[in-house]
């Protein structure tokens, strides 16, 4: 780089420290500062280095020259273009004028280029984002890379075919590999014929064995010893049977940090709120409209208990997300924690029940005609899932599938004898059906 000897310049006859100010001495600085600007191609050509708020001004980078945005208008999804505005100024100095003599270059955020001389459209400009951020997105990265590197660990482990393996033989094996065995000692469910990975942690090695029927045995070497073998089940897989309007529930070896939630299906907000108190700074203050559609969400935080693996249970409610609203729903069955659901009105002016369902627009009763229908239900849903430290579900978090229910309000016809006639009349009742 150039470099100028301002203090230490030595002048014929006179102590150094004396630099003479002129136009090249002028030029001289104003290319060192141009030179620096060239630093900004480290993060590309055009990119938003600093966001304005409406408070605070903005910067932008553009082609090697650094601008300043002004602070309004701040930037929203109307914004489409960045203008960049140029101003001369003449200097008045010693009895003359210097004809534009200062040029003054900002920027400032329009929803149109206004047939300005100079725009550039905003979508081809990225916000460039702090290190710390960076080192936010880091550690949410998806566990999706570490799933995908075990599989391809797994893929690079030697594959070997032994026929005939004894029980002796089995044993020894304590180095990762995958054997296909044939023709071998029958360990489980009488199966001659079965794939074996072995893998190591730490001290501790673990053998599976997959057969041909698809069922899942594993047993662990643990000090010294093989553990017995027990057989592995699908770990968020979920069954559910409906049995006279009473919801039982089956699943396998659960894993101890997952939770059995309740879910219903409600209409999703047509708009996405970006700009919480953990956003990015490009998103404060947005509010971007999205598509319309339903979604399941967890119920009231409704945690439901766990049975033993593989066998038939009732479950009931052992947890809510507002113990102060919800602590009556605590130890009741799904019919009584999806109770809420349905209110009970005034009568219409036949004397007729009247009922009101969530997410239902009609009324439900024996009514015929507009506003009004005889049945009528809500989606629900229930599912394995991990929670979030807070106890929530979220989208970032694992779950399993979903067993997809109903809870109905249906009339029914029945009748009572009445001087030896019949008299038939309707009523509601409430039950839960499987299916979407």
């Amino acid at each position: 780089m150039q470099k100028a000897g301002y203090t230490t310049t030595q002048v014929q006859g006179v102590d150094s420290g004396r630099y003479p100010l002129s136009t090249q001495t002028l030029e001289f600085i104003q290319g060192q500062i141009m030179l620096l600007q060239q630093l900004g191609f480290i993060g590309g050509n055009r990119y938003i280095l600093k966001v304005p708020d409406g408070t605070n001004a903005g910067i932008v980078y553009i082609d090697g020259e650094l601008l300043s945005i002004d602070r309004t208008p701040a930037m929203s999804n109307s914004i489409r273009y960045i203008v960049v505005r140029t101003t001369k100024e003449d200097i008045h100095a010693d009895g003359e004028t210097y004809t534009e003599a200062r040029e003054y270059r900002t920027a400032y955020l329009s929803t149109s280029n206004n047939g300005a001389s100079e725009s550039y459209e905003i979508a081809k400009f990225s916000t460039l984002v702090t290190n710390q951020t960076l080192a936010e997105q880091i550690k949410q990265m998806p566990t999706v890379v570490m799933g995908y590197l075990s599989d391809l660990l797994a893929e690079k482990m030697p594959i070997i075919t032994k026929s005939g393996l004894t029980l002796e033989m089995l044993n020894a094996i304590k180095t990762p590999c995958v054997v296909n065995c044939t023709s071998s000692i029958k360990v489980v469910a009488d199966a001659a014929n079965y794939s074996l990975a072995v893998t190591t942690m730490g001290n501790d090695v673990r053998q599976e064995i997959t057969t041909a029927s698809g069922l899942k045995y594993y047993r662990r070497f643990v000090s010294g010893a093989w553990e017995a073998w027990q057989q592995l089940y699908e770990n968020l897989h979920i069954e559910a049977k409906v049995v006279k309007g009473t919801v039982y529930l089956r699943h396998g070896e659960l894993p101890s940090d997952v939770s059995i939630v309740l879910l219903r299906k409600k209409r999703r907000s047509a708009f996405r709120r970006t700009g919480g108190s953990n956003s990015y700074q490009r998103n404060v203050g947005k509010r971007e409209r999205r598509s319309e559609k339903t979604q399941y969400v967890h119920y009231k935080g409704i945690v439901l208990s766990k049975g033993t693996p593989n066998s038939w249970y009732v479950p009931r409610c052992i947890g809510v997300s507002n113990n102060d609203r919800d602590a009556d729903m605590l130890n009741k069955e799904i019919n009584g924690c999806c109770a809420s659901f349905v209110r009970q009105m005034a009568n219409d002016k036949n004397g007729n029940t009247v009922y009101r369902m969530q997410g239902v627009r009609n009324r439900i009763g024996n009514t015929n005609g507009a506003h009004y229908q005889h049945h009528a239900y809500v989606p629900i849903a229930v599912q394995v899932a991990r929670l979030n430290r807070k106890g929530q579900l979220t989208t970032k978090e694992s779950g399993g599938e979903m067993v997809y229910m109903r809870y109905c309000l249906k009339r029914v016809k029945n009748y009572e004898t009445v001087s030896s006639q019949k008299v038939w009349y309707y009523t509601h009742y409430r039950t839960i059906t499987l299916g979407q």
